[in-house]
Formats: structure tokens, C-alpha cells, sequence
């Protein structure tokens, strides 16, 4: 396990996997032994960046609710993951899940829906974050015609706060679904 020979005159790929238990910046030596009389021992630094892939969930998730399956979206520390399904509202409402990236992992920051939710509206089927914006589309409101709502990350305390519900105005139509 990990040793092998290589023929004199010729070349070995050595391919390695760096699997961290932790989170963070880890560094360490790689030593080949030879039996080369002039080279005995060679020795090559490494340098990597760890992260530990941390499942996230809905805290209130129900079976059913399809948690990530449609939409996710990840910039720089934050994340926003879809929900659809979620029925807190009423039936098929949606919401959407605000996780920002730390030296734990992944945490939970805030669950999102729409102020005026109704059953079927699937709020959160498409997410998008940028910076310190988030989108979310629910392309059943307003009778299919869809719109998407536009929410803002207060830098003072964190909050992400509705700015803005869009939709395709007069020119949209039942079915169009726009935000999808």
C-alpha cells in the first residue's frame, strides 16, 4: 500500500489525495526514498487548502419537500438552496435557506419565503446569490405568470431583507412562469 519501484531511466506519475478531517490550511513534506547513492532522499512541500464538505439540511424539512433538488446557488460564503415544496405557508408555498460558510462548515442563517405566500407559488424552484443579493423565483405566482423576489444582506446585523418583488408586469401571462 503506497510503495512501488520504478525502473532505472524511466518515470513515475504519482497522483495523491489529500482528504482533511478539519476544515482549514494544512502543509507538510512528501519524502521519496531512493536508492540512488547521489540523491538519496528527495523531498517535496506541499501546500493545500482542507474543506470538509458539510451536508446541510432544513431544520424543519419534511419528506416530500425535494430540499436542494431543484436550485442551489454558492458565492464566495454564501449559500441559498432551494425548497419548493415546503408547506409552511400553505401547500407547495416554497422557501428558500440562507447558509453562510465559516471555520465549522456550512451554517444555517435564515429561511426564506414570500410575504404573500399562496399554495402552488413554489417559491424558491430557482435561487441565485451574488455578493450580498439573493433571487428567488416562483414561477406559479400571480397565476403562473411567475415572479421572483429580490432580497438584500443588511451588513449591519446579517439579515437578509426582501428589497423587491418582480414580475412580468402587464406583459405577463398566465403560464409564463417567469422566475423559473
Amino acid at each position: 500500500d503506497g510503495e512501488f519501484s520504478v525502473e532505472p531511466n524511466s518515470q513515475q506519475e504519482i497522483s495523491l489525495t489529500f482528504a482533511p478531517e478539519e476544515f482549514g490550511i494544512f502543509d507538510g513534506i512528501l519524502t521519496i526514498d531512493s536508492n540512488d547513492p547521489e540523491s538519496e532522499i528527495i523531498s517535496v512541500n506541499l501546500y493545500g487548502y482542507g474543506v470538509i464538505e458539510t451536508k446541510v439540511t432544513a431544520e424543519d424539512g419534511e419528506a416530500g419537500e425535494e430540499f436542494g433538488g431543484t436550485s442551489i446557488s454558492i458565492d464566495g460564503n454564501y449559500a441559498i438552496v432551494a425548497n419548493p415544496y415546503d408547506d409552511d405557508n400553505r401547500d407547495n408555498s416554497g422557501s428558500a435557506y440562507i447558509f453562510e460558510r465559516d471555520n465549522d462548515g456550512w451554517r444555517h442563517l435564515q429561511k426564506l419565503t414570500a410575504f404573500d405566500a399562496n399554495a402552488g407559488d413554489f417559491f424558491g424552484m430557482k435561487v441565485d446569490i451574488s455578493g450580498d443579493y439573493a433571487i428567488v423565483g416562483a414561477h406559479q405566482d400571480e397565476e403562473g405568470a411567475g415572479s421572483v423576489y429580490i432580497y438584500h444582506r443588511n451588513s449591519a446585523d446579517g439579515e437578509w431583507l426582501l428589497q423587491a418583488k418582480k414580475t412580468a408586469g402587464d406583459e405577463g401571462a398566465e403560464g409564463d412562469h417567469f422566475g423559473s
